[in-house]
């Protein structure tokens, strides 16, 4: 969690009693604690295999043995009865653990995954979710025909829905298409998968009072500590900016040219031109990017964001996505990644955008998507619609007035 998702192993150690081991009990400790919204869980295949073989499960060529194995059976099974959702599984090359190794199950024989996941197949209840492994370890070279083939497997050896993330990914080319017709082939088989998309690209975002572009800088190191008033004091002292834009200079311009300034008056904006590049403005203006950077941040108070979007960058390829009858609204990281990624905007970015400004999707299939959809898949049969008897959160939505 700490390396993957951003969220400060202090914040984890101190948050939980940590007097708990199996789901039901994690379940019981956090039942008090104070919830904004309402909340639910996977049992995750990479904390069972941390759980029942110790460090040896970061190992590339680790294998359960049968009695791990049973017992990683029998803890998913206990999870089930508790009330998880579902089974997840990590098998995604960014996925690593602090110390740099690929977390458990990465490389794992998917057969491991199937007896592990047994038990929701015999109780007909639960969902599988996975990050998939798409690509060698070049980041180029694809893999979605051997990775679509054990999660087709599951799916219809289980009886279950099995979810995972799809998005456009410059390195793959269009390898999401061969997976929706990979998906598509197995549903009509008799898989239940819902490849897992977002309606935006998904960035990185950098702030001057959080991470920032020139973090590297050694002008930069005394700014560390700093609130974002200090911050903005001081890269508008012309000794700290003159030291910062020198020091710049080395920076490579390449990457600038996929980072886009987002202003507090034009507000979050997440489709771009080349020209609404960092490096293309900053080369209009005839300075560097860094100088650029720094002008904007004074300008705007220190309240403009840099987004440098790392998936789904292509637009046309989203709405490819979208219109997939198989594909799942998800992918929305509103907690986790606290300083680097904010999704929270989602929803209303997909009305707004795909909806009242593309009009790629009518008002009443994207509320579908966002409620009775995604709740069905979970296999609540009394949340997202409104009928008698069903729970009924009800949202007036002014589509207009959406930004």
């Amino acid at each position: 969690m700490e390396s993957v998702e951003d969220i400060p192993a202090s914040a984890i150690l101190q948050g939980l009693s940590w007097d708990w081991e199996s789901y039901g009990e994690y379940l019981d400790a956090i039942d008090p604690l104070p919830k904004g919204i309402n909340a639910g869980g996977y049992v995750g295949d990479v904390a069972l295999r941390a759980y029942v073989a110790g460090d040896d499960a970061c190992n590339d060529d680790f294998a359960l043995n049968e009695d791990q194995l049973a017992q990683m059976a029998n803890l998913v099974a206990g999870a089930m009865e508790d009330g998880a959702f579902g089974y997840s599984i990590s098998r995604s090359l960014s996925h690593l653990t602090p110390d740099g190794r690929y977390v458990p199950g990465t490389w794992s024989d998917p057969a491991e995954f199937k007896a592990a996941a047994a038990s929701l197949g015999r109780l007909g209840r639960g969902v599988l979710e996975c990050a998939p492994r798409y690509n060698e370890t070049d980041g180029a070279t694809s893999r979605v025909d051997e990775e679509l083939a054990w999660i087709a497997d599951i799916s219809q050896s289980l009886g279950r829905p099995f979810s995972f993330n799809l998005m456009q990914m410059q390195s793959m080319g269009d390898h999401y298409r061969r997976v929706l017709e990979l998906v598509a082939e197995a549903n009509a088989a008799g898989a239940q998968l819902r490849p897992q998309t977002t309606p935006r690209s998904i960035g990185v975002l950098f702030a001057l009072g959080a991470n920032t572009l020139i973090d590297d800088l050694p002008s930069f190191a005394p700014l560390a500590e700093m609130d974002l008033a200090g911050r903005l004091a001081a890269i508008r002292d012309p000794q700290v900016r003159a030291d910062l834009i020198r020091e710049g200079e080395a920076k490579p311009v390449e990457p600038f040219g996929r980072m886009f300034l987002m202003r507090p008056e034009t507000g979050a904006v997440y489709e771009y031109e080349p020209e609404d590049s960092i490096a293309a403005q900053a080369a209009a203006k005839g300075v560097s990017p860094v100088e650029h950077y720094l002008d904007v941040l004074s300008e705007t108070n220190g309240e403009a964001v840099v987004n440098w979007p790392v998936l789904n960058q292509d637009f046309s390829a989203i709405g490819e996505l979208l219109d997939s009858p198989d594909t799942i609204m998800g992918l929305a990281d509103a907690g986790a990644h606290a300083t680097q990624i904010m999704d929270a905007s989602q929803p209303t970015f997909f009305l707004s955008h795909w909806v009242r400004d593309r009009g790629a999707l009518t008002i009443e299939d994207a509320v579908r998507r966002l409620t009775s959809d995604t709740a069905d898949f979970i296999g609540f049969t009394d949340r997202g619609t409104l009928r008698t008897g069903a729970y009924a959160d009800v949202n007036v939505v002014d589509l207009e007035g959406m930004r």
